[in-house]
Order: C-alpha cells, then sequence, then structure tokens
C-alpha cells in the first residue's frame, strides 16, 4: 500500500468495557505480523493505546510502531502526519462516549468498528452508538464485531443482531469469543498474533480481521462513483 491508501479504521462506541482498545490492539498487531506500516492514534483522555504503546516499545524494543495521542480536533493532523510516513493502517481508538470523538472519527475513517458484549446493558449502548452513527450518515461504513461471547447466548446474539439489522448495520460473521489469550496477549505487547496459528484467539482474530478488510474493499467501488 501507499500513503495514498492508507486505511483508517474507527474504534467506536459509547460504553465503557466493550472492548474498544483491547480490539483495536489486536487488530493493529496483526497488521503488524503481516508487514503492514500500522499505527494507533489515540483520541481518548484516558490514552490507554498509546500507554499500551509504551509498555511494548519497552519489552520489544526495536519497534516499527509509532504511536501518537491528541484532541479530537487534531485528527486530520495526525493522519496527515501518518501519511507522510507511508502508514498503511492507522487505526483510531476512541473515547467510550457519543462525543467529539466519535464525529471526527466518523468523518476521517474507512470503516467505523464497533464492538459489542451481547448483554442487555450493552445492546441498549448499541442501541444509542448505531443512531448517533446514523445521524453522522455513516452506517454504511459501520460494521459491529460481537465481542467476548460466553456460552450459550444464541438468544442474545440473535437480539443483537436485530439491533443492527434495523439500523442497516452490518454484524461480521466472526466473533471473539470470551477467551483469556486476548487480555494476556496484550500484556506481551505482541496481541493474540504472536499466538500460534492453533490457537482460537489467533484463528477468531484473523477472521475478523479479513472480514473487515473485505468489507472495506466493497466500499471502495462506492466511493469511487461519487
Amino acid at each position: 500500500m501507499s500513503s495514498e491508501t492508507m486505511s483508517v479504521w474507527g474504534m467506536v462506541g459509547q460504553k465503557g468495557g466493550s472492548g474498544k482498545t483491547t480490539i483495536g490492539v489486536q487488530l493493529l498487531t496483526l497488521a503488524l505480523k503481516r508487514g503492514l506500516n500500522a499505527t494507533i492514534l489515540d483520541l481518548d483522555r484516558q490514552q490507554s493505546a498509546v500507554q499500551w504503546y509504551g509498555q511494548r516499545f519497552e519489552k520489544l524494543g526495536d519497534d516499527p510502531l509509532a504511536a501518537a495521542s491528541g484532541p479530537p480536533e487534531a485528527l486530520s493532523r495526525l493522519l496527515e502526519k501518518a501519511r507522510e510516513v507511508d502508514t498503511d493502517l492507522a487505526i483510531v481508538d476512541t473515547s467510550p462516549a457519543i462525543d467529539q470523538s466519535m464525529i471526527s472519527t466518523a468523518r476521517y475513517s474507512d470503516v467505523l468498528i464497533v464492538p459489542t458484549r451481547v448483554d442487555l446493558m450493552d445492546r441498549l449502548s448499541l442501541t444509542q452508538t448505531l443512531e448517533a452513527i446514523d445521524s453522522l450518515n455513516a452506517t454504511a461504513k459501520t460494521v459491529v464485531v460481537l465481542n467476548q461471547l460466553g456460552k450459550d447466548t444464541k438468544a442474545e446474539q440473535a437480539e443483537t443482531h436485530k439491533i443492527a439489522d434495523e439500523m442497516g448495520v452490518r454484524v461480521l460473521k466472526a466473533k471473539l469469543q470470551n477467551n483469556p489469550d486476548y487480555p494476556a496477549s496484550v500484556e506481551t505487547g505482541l496481541g493474540a498474533a504472536g499466538y500460534r496459528s492453533n490457537r482460537s484467539s489467533y484463528r477468531d482474530l484473523v477472521s475478523v480481521y479479513d472480514e473487515i478488510r473485505k468489507f472495506e474493499a466493497a466500499l471502495k467501488p462506492r466511493r469511487s462513483r461519487r
């Protein structure tokens, strides 16, 4: 990829604990493993993603990843700097709120990624998040990722699908299970991408990443006709 075709994936959601930062970091480390020049841009005041990068750098030493943080109004400038260093993929982490960070990210992202669990409170939050995205005319480039799935959640998953369907938003077929590999692998700095391919956490992450890539590719012809 060239800097002119840099992909921007925005992690959004108005509820804390949905997995925005963790999934963003996991997708990022997989992109790095595949040889992409990738970065994470942190618009959250807590700066969890940037702090994670600092710990990763301490553990791994020489690191091709660059991370940056700033207020939402700085996103355009942060993206321009990423393009200047030939970044292939920029992942934007946002605050767990419907706020300016979501608005800015919705504007500049090629794909908006909404992680959600499937319990009642998360479904209520998902409804609010998707309504906000709809008000920004960004549902066409939005996907929902089911996260931290436990056993016997078919009914809850069906309800989550119903919410997304009513808003015209796609739910990825690929899902992330409630797997201790994910938080443990974040601690190492490598993510689940650092595990062997026979681990279910690795396989699920690859499936989510590849499906997002296909979704993004399908949007490109639509953009070119504008």
